[in-house]
């Protein structure tokens, strides 16, 4: 069984619709559009619980380093 099959591909309508909306499109995208997954975190995961559960090598980091573990002692992520 196959999930999440593109039925009807069609290149030019994937290239200017659904891929521009997500910003993976051939076409340059503005500034304001580039997905930063660190500030989508901060805004709308602020607790963490997305990404501690999809990401569980992080569960243990307080909610102040978890989207920027680089900043967090060393002592915390061992």
């Amino acid at each position: 069984m196959v999930l999440g099959l593109l039925v009807g591909a069609d290149l030019a309508n994937n290239s200017a619709s659904w891929q521009w909306v997500a910003g993976s499109g051939a076409d340059a995208a503005p500034y304001f559009r580039i997905f930063n997954p660190i500030t989508q975190g901060e805004k709308f995961d602020p607790e963490g619980a997305y990404t501690k559960r999809f990401v569980p090598e992080l569960g243990r980091l307080p909610n102040k380093y978890l989207f920027k573990s680089w900043e967090a002692p060393s002592s915390l992520l061992y």
